[in-house]
């Protein structure tokens, strides 16, 4: 009866210990996935800042221009 139990609770830790790398492989994707994302995301917004800037610059020097 105590072989079985032991077969059966080292069954059971075995099973823990893959879910456990499992949940662990999947939450450090997640992590690098959402790191990833949030890089892009900035890259983006200093592009779309960029392009603002040039775009008011460029129209501050159209209205210098006229009011010449």
């Amino acid at each position: 009866m105590s072989t079985g139990l032991s077969i059966f609770f080292g069954f059971v830790l075995f099973v823990l210990l893959i879910s456990l790398i499992i949940f662990l492989k999947r939450y450090w994707q997640a992590k690098k996935i959402r790191r990833e994302e949030r890089i892009r995301i900035d890259e983006r917004n200093k592009q779309i800042r960029r392009e603002e800037r040039i775009r008011i610059d460029e129209q501050n020097k159209i209205d210098l221009i006229n009011e010449k």
